[in-house]
């Protein structure tokens, strides 16, 4: 199964770490709910099950950004899929991923594939 999502740039790791828990909590639970809606648009609901999941990041901006600034990106997607239950979590079993790309481009936003195998029934 292949699928590909376009999500909303986070802030970098500097900007993310510098807000209080509150709005950080408060962006992992939107980001949560957005890549849900998007997964059951794509999939439908209930979301499949991969027993496997090979994330592609590609992050498309108008300024370059370091690649450790964009950690986030990973982390907050990486969470809203366990919580989703796409996967059944971000671990090595369950989860690869590469640290994110950069395509210069004058919209922001982060493109996912997910390369995953279903889980037999």
């Amino acid at each position: 199964m292949r699928i590909k999502l376009k999500l909303p740039l986070p802030d970098s790791l500097n900007r993310y770490l510098n807000k209080c828990w509150q709005a950080r909590g408060r962006e992992k639970d939107g980001m949560a709910e957005l890549v849900y809606l998007l997964l059951c648009e794509k999939l439908g609901c209930p979301l499949p099950k991969l027993c496997k999941a090979k994330l592609v990041y590609t992050v498309h901006s108008d300024r370059q950004r370091d690649a450790d600034n964009l950690i986030v990106v990973v982390k907050l997607f990486n969470d809203a899929i366990v919580r989703a239950g796409l996967v059944a979590d971000d671990d090595a079993e369950h989860l690869t991923y590469n640290l994110p790309g950069f395509i210069y481009d004058k919209e922001r936003y982060v493109e996912v594939k997910i390369i995953g195998r279903k889980e037999r029934q």
